[in-house]
């Protein structure tokens, strides 16, 4: 050791590496890595460099090019790399959990679509169950993995896959043309395909319609496709009805507003004073509780 510090001295500039553990290969050495080692090479001086000079990539010269690296601490590495990879949660393990979550959540018949869960990986495992919290409005939702032992949250993506029947065109209709029974027809339609929009759910609900574009065939009806006739005016004294699963009550109110097929228009109960929302259909109001 003297000799390399003679032949080195000291420099301001080198790491010091501090001492080791005390083992026969390094017991009471102090190592330094030497300024001329920049290229990862080292002095013949230093017989059996301790395990941080190999992990560094370092190696030796001279004399000291046979000299063996420590290779029971490589072994205790690589044996303990299963360990460490345990130590991350399973990127299954959170898929599972949010297509459970989303299953108690999406309509019956629907399917999901997750996003990216690698990022999974990358957070400590949970030690406890994980638990997952849907959000959103399909058919783009989300849904929130948390662990509470750890307090970490990971956020998944969902694509809810599911299909209505909806009124489509049947065939080319001109711009302002009334549309009839034969210019438009009831189609299955994935719901992502009109997301954010107003459709219509019942034929009746557009006869008479006035498209305020050319509709191509097939081409799903909106309510800012078509401009449907006028069902209640403002201060008008209609029927709505009122449904609550099987049970079903007819209620007379006002119209606060005018409204179309297919608008949602406030009434006023004129027996109480209580003003509600009802949707507008070709068979009349209705409230749905």
């Amino acid at each position: 050791m003297s000799a390399w510090k003679k032949a080195r001295g000291r420099c301001p500039l080198e790491p010091r590496w501090g001492r080791g553990p005390q083992t026969p290969i390094n017991k009471g050495l102090e190592w330094r890595l030497p300024p001329s080692d920049v290229n990862g090479t080292v002095a013949a001086a230093i017989p059996n460099p301790p395990l941080n000079y190999w992990v560094l990539g370092l190696r030796p010269s001279g004399g000291s090019r046979g000299a063996a690296p420590p290779w029971p601490y490589f072994l205790a590495l690589f044996l303990a790399a299963p360990a460490i990879a345990a130590s991350h949660e399973d990127p299954a393990r959170v898929a599972a959990v949010v297509s459970e979550a989303a299953a108690q959540v999406v309509p019956p018949g629907a399917g999901v679509v997750l996003g990216p869960v690698g990022g999974a990986a990358v957070m400590a495992r949970c030690p406890g169950a994980l638990s997952a919290v849907v959000t959103g409005v399909a058919p783009y939702e989300q849904a929130a993995v948390r662990c509470a032992g750890l307090g970490w949250t990971l956020f998944v993506s969902l694509t809810v896959t599911q299909s209505a029947q909806v009124v489509v065109a049947a065939r080319p209709v001109a711009a302002g043309q009334a549309l009839g029974p034969a210019d438009v027809v009831l189609r299955s339609e994935d719901v992502s395909a009109y997301a954010g929009r107003r459709v219509f759910y019942n034929v009746a609900d557009v006869l008479g319609a006035d498209p305020l574009m050319n509709l191509a065939a097939g081409a799903i009806l909106t309510a800012n496709a078509v401009e449907t006739p006028v069902l209640v005016k403002a201060g008008q004294t209609v029927a709505v009805q009122v449904k609550a699963g099987a049970v079903e009550v007819s209620v007379n109110a006002v119209a606060d507003e005018t409204g179309r097929a297919g608008d949602e228009v406030m009434f006023t109960n004129p027996a109480t004073g209580k003003r509600f929302e009802a949707l507008l259909t070709a068979a009349g109001p209705v409230l749905q509780l």
